[in-house]
């Protein structure tokens, strides 16, 4: 087992690995939300929120081509959505905790 720390889109993580038998995989994760500060409501709007509505996560294992070509063969690309109950109508305020396992998660991860 090995854990990586996310990173954001600006500060990629590369991982190298060596998992002959890697068959499942877990996330969990934080979705954050800094609300700005907002005039006062109308009185005719009686109530409003502002969250975090939906959360995913996209894993992706690419592999480069052994010959040492630079175009990398895509192995695995998925997109698991958080189920935890947060939608339009009822909205995570401050943050949206998410765990996801993929109990059928097939692809051989390598250096």
């Amino acid at each position: 087992m090995f854990a990586v720390v996310g990173k954001d889109e600006n500060d990629f993580t590369l991982v190298w690995s060596n998992q002959k038998r890697f068959n499942n995989t877990r996330f969990e994760f934080d979705t954050l939300i800094n609300i700005p500060e907002m005039p006062e409501r109308p009185v005719y709007v009686h109530d409003a929120k502002i969250g975090v509505v939906a959360s995913s996560i996209e894993a992706s294992v690419s592999k480069l081509p052994r010959d040492g070509g630079n175009t990398r063969h895509i192995a695995f690309n998925k997109t698991y959505n958080c189920d935890t109950g947060i939608s339009e109508d009822n909205p995570a305020v401050e943050k949206d905790t998410c765990e996801i396992n993929d109990e059928n998660f097939v692809s051989l991860i390598e250096h």
